[in-house]
């Protein structure tokens, strides 16, 4: 998979009579990001600058250093193969991280 219009996974969404070419898996990977910076999930905590909205990056989001279960480990390795997925298909993923995450 290593072009714009490639999928890891089909998406059907009920009762939106959506064919996936695309829109239903991009909604998907969307939601799944929202779903990651909420407060929902132990694996991405606001950056002190959101926290304290102060300075740069005040949206931004890094991980969470206090997940250390089995269980966080393998939501992080599914994360992993997330941004894998969205780098080599050149699919950006609406993710709020810092700079320092990317350098």
């Amino acid at each position: 998979m290593n072009g714009t219009d490639a999928q890891a996974w089909e998406v059907l969404l009920a009762g939106e009579g959506s064919m996936d070419v695309g829109g239903p898996f991009r909604e998907a990977l969307t939601n799944a990001c929202e779903e990651l910076e909420s407060d929902c999930l132990p694996l991405l905590i606001k950056t002190p600058n959101n926290r304290n909205d102060h300075g740069d990056s005040r949206d931004c989001f890094t991980l969470n250093p206090a997940s250390t279960t089995p269980t966080h480990q393998e939501m992080f390795t599914y994360l992993g193969y997330m941004l894998g997925f969205c780098i080599r298909t050149k699919s950006p993923l609406p993710f709020h991280l810092p700079s320092l995450f990317w350098k």
